[in-house]
């Protein structure tokens, strides 16, 4: 799965629970009577064991019965832990029924709308386009053409068929033995839970300390974090960490935990992401208001601020290069400690390097509106001005080259070059 910086989002990994809360009548936790002998026997088994699906009142799961969009809704926004209400209403829905809100925080949320005459049809059966289009959105997926093979690809509508195409090509959701992918059939409650079998490997749903130091656990695939206050120690998890918003302002500690694919952060607070001796590949920091800290021979190799964040690093082997993409919220974005390379790709906001150093500091070409503040004895050796930015404080700048008009440096750094035709303050 592939983030996306632009927000389309949602952001990743299909993980937890439920088709659960798929009615307001489910059963408690019973085991499931009717799915011995169903080819999704044993990832039904599996999800059911964890507490994560569960089947209704009389005891049974009804494995083939269709999913409605809103139970589809549901589900997706617990996976998340979404919490974001929109404030769209619909012909259809009164506000005062079980559903009302898992239909507000999948619109706001966006990876699902209403219909052009203002409906939201929420007892319609979602049927598999549907549910490849809300899948590609909220995993960001990407896909390389359209033309897979199935027998009735071209009846598939284009609105559809891109994301038919992603979801086909990672395999989330597959044909028919007769070659077709039959876009306008609904999809089961079995289909469902072996989507989420085949896309998430483990999720955290309790707070507590997971692992130990003496021996490694590795997880063959994506996992997530649902809970505050969890800490992971020793893990290699062999696709994306998702740390979701359901876990609001509370504690995440990755101790030593290898990460082959993407960290994602959409949920901590103030007492902050810890990663100690932590790897990954890139890290997308998408919690307002979050402190991620970096500490004891933690390496990303890339990460993306994409909101209001406190970054805190001691060395600045930890993040090799830092985007600041877009910046949501009044407080912006605060840089403590030592970082090799920041780059501004964001078009306005705050960025505070409030203690520390940069070596190489580049506000890129989009970046007209932002100011950007050194802090009293941070310093800055090399600074690339490609936007009219704002660049003051109190803190040092060694060198600096400025290639926009109306630059501003309110300091005076040790060098200065200025880009023929180009007038700075």
């Amino acid at each position: 799965m592939k983030y996306k910086a632009n927000r389309y989002f949602i952001a990743m990994i299909l993980a937890f629970c439920l088709l659960l809360v798929l009615s307001p009548a489910v059963a408690t936790g019973e085991a499931v009577t009717d799915i011995e002998g169903h080819w999704a026997e044993a990832a039904i088994s599996r999800w059911a064991s964890k507490k994560i699906v569960k089947g209704y009142l009389d005891g049974s799961f009804k494995p083939n019965a269709p999913i409605k969009r809103v139970e589809f809704a549901a589900l997706i926004n617990r996976i998340f832990g979404l919490t974001t209400l929109s404030s769209v209403e619909f012909s259809d829905v009164k506000g005062n029924e079980w559903f009302a809100p898992e239909i507000k925080k999948a619109v706001a949320a966006g990876y699902m709308n209403g219909y052009p005459e203002g409906t939201f049809r929420p007892d319609a059966d979602i049927s598999r386009q549907e549910a490849a289009v809300v899948l590609a959105r909220i995993l960001g997926l990407d896909y390389t053409d359209e033309s897979f093979n199935f027998s009735d690809f071209d009846s598939i509508p284009a609105w559809s068929r891109w994301a038919v195409a992603a979801v086909a090509q990672t395999g989330l959701i597959t044909g028919y033995p007769d070659g077709s992918f039959k876009p306008a059939a609904g999809i089961t409650r079995a289909e469902t839970v072996t989507i989420l079998d085949r896309y998430i490997a483990e999720i955290f749903t309790e707070e507590g300390s997971y692992g130990n130091a003496a021996e490694q656990t590795v997880i063959p695939g994506n996992a997530i974090i649902l809970a505050e206050n969890i800490e992971l120690k020793n893990f290699h998890i062999e696709g994306d960490l998702y740390i979701a918003e359901s876990v609001g302002e509370g504690t995440v500690t990755l101790d030593g935990v290898i990460i082959d694919g993407e960290l994602i952060v959409k949920g901590g607070g103030a007492n902050s992401v810890v990663l100690k001796n932590t790897k990954a590949l890139t890290l997308y920091v998408d919690k307002e208001g979050v402190r991620i800290v970096i500490q004891d021979g933690t390496q990303i190799a890339e990460a993306y601020i994409l909101t209001s964040s406190l970054i805190e690093q001691a060395d600045k082997q930890g993040i090799q290069s830092l985007f600041i993409e877009e910046i949501f919220g009044e407080e912006g974005v605060v840089l403590s400690g030592s970082f090799a390379n920041v780059s501004i790709r964001c078009e306005s906001g705050k960025i505070v390097l409030e203690g520390g150093h940069i070596d190489e500091l580049n506000i890129e070409s989009a970046a007209e509106d932002i100011i950007f503040e050194i802090g009293s004895g941070a310093s800055v050796q090399n600074l690339v001005l490609n936007a009219p930015a704002t660049v003051g404080g109190t803190g040092s700048i060694g060198f600096a080259q400025v290639n926009a008009s109306g630059a501003v440096i309110e300091q005076q750094p040790a060098i200065v070059i200025v880009a023929p035709d180009v007038t700075a303050n």
